[in-house]
């Protein structure tokens, strides 16, 4: 086995060696005799004649390669339009989930604002009850302290700011998020 691989590798040896002698093979070599260099000079030039140049010969069509690339040509663009309508249904649905995620992060704020609120108009209704006690009893002839303490919390306002990040832009954009039923 030794023996044909070496002989292969002899063999292509020598017909590297011969056509290199002919000036059909170039190499890298910067000795390079006259001829190969003339002959690459002239394989290389624009003008050197040498150069075929090959037309594209045109085949007359029938009318089914003519119905062929029209019906290729529809698909094509056919295919480019469902692409794109299933492309924009996908923004879609991922626009409303996030429409629906931020609606629920705004919905458990307001949730957790309007029970701080129930919880101070139910202290507000205490302090009613405390300042009309004092009222009553008289007792802001004698000290005025409470009857001041608790009316001056009582004229404190606490509106309620409802969170509204996600209801007024889709509202502005007049977005059909809330109507989709599933």
């Amino acid at each position: 086995m030794n023996e044909e691989a070496e002989k292969q590798i002899n063999s292509s040896e020598n017909d590297i060696k011969q056509e290199s002698e002919k000036g059909n093979i170039f190499s890298a070599d910067p000795t390079l005799n006259e001829d190969s260099k003339e002959l690459k000079s002239k394989l290389n030039h624009p003008d050197s004649g040498n150069q075929k140049v090959l037309h594209h010969i045109q085949h007359q069509k029938n009318w089914k390669n003519y119905i062929w690339e029209f019906l290729m040509l529809f698909f094509a663009v056919f295919c480019g339009f469902l692409a794109d309508y299933q492309l924009d249904a996908k923004i879609e649905r991922d626009k409303e989930s996030q429409y629906m995620t931020s609606l629920y992060q705004d919905l458990k704020t307001d949730t957790l604002n309007m029970s701080v609120l129930l919880k101070s108009i139910t202290e507000d209704i205490s302090n009613y009850d405390s300042l009309f006690d004092i009222f009553r009893s008289k007792k802001y002839l004698k000290e005025t302290s409470d009857a001041y303490y608790y009316g001056r919390k009582l004229v404190t306002l606490r509106p309620f700011y409802p969170t509204d990040g996600t209801i007024t832009p889709v509202s502005y954009t007049h977005l059909d998020v809330y109507k989709r039923q599933e």
